[in-house]
């Protein structure tokens, strides 16, 4: 398989290596099938950034499910999945208080697309390992369009999150699916052409 790497200032270059694979019984191997890049990315391309070259390229991305792990449940090889940046266990107390991003079963900041907390490669991937699966990987719904998804792992949790401390209890009452799409929900038309 192929995956993107930054080598240095403005170069990018896809490398082969082996193919992702079921690990842990828990793990799933999805295929990114709609990916986005974000600001951090354009920094790290642009050499703005202090992470070494090479590093994988990828946090943003809708997925399909290729492989799933003997515990996996509630996914199917061919499911559509929504991929978070961070990594999570799901079970943790910061996991179960809905502190994913803070999961205690992985190092500070586990993410994919980023050395940071691990290597977990990124999601500008021909396929993904994923971890926990079933507790990180978000179904579309039947007919979601996956690129009007492909935010929703980072910059729309990422808006939730930034909004809502010291909040949530509130926020969440008054909140509209048009903020959280990957919740079930598809997001707003908006009137503008």
């Amino acid at each position: 398989m192929r995956v993107l790497e930054y080598i240095g200032t403005r170069e990018l270059r896809w490398r082969d290596v082996p193919d992702a694979r079921v690990v842990d019984p828990g793990d799933a191997v999805v295929r990114p099938v709609a990916a986005t890049t974000c600001d951090l990315d354009r920094a790290v391309i642009a050499g703005r950034t202090p992470f070494p070259a090479p590093l994988q390229l990828g946090h943003e991305c809708v997925a399909e499910v290729v492989e799933v792990g003997d515990e996996v449940s509630g996914l199917v090889a061919g499911d559509l999945v929504v991929v978070p940046w961070h990594i999570s266990c799901g079970t943790c107390a910061t996991c179960s208080a809905g502190a994913p991003s803070r999961c205690l079963s992985v190092p500070r900041y586990a993410m994919f697309g980023l050395p940071l907390g691990g290597a977990w490669g990124g999601l500008f991937s021909e396929l993904v390992r994923v971890p926990w699966a079933a507790a990180n990987l978000v179904k579309l719904p039947h007919g979601a369009e996956p690129e009007a998804f492909a935010s929703a792992s980072d910059n729309l949790t990422d808006a939730y999150a930034a909004s809502s401390r010291d909040r949530r209890t509130r926020l969440v009452r008054r909140c509209s699916c048009s903020v959280a799409p990957a919740s079930g929900c598809t997001p707003a038309r908006s009137p503008v052409r």
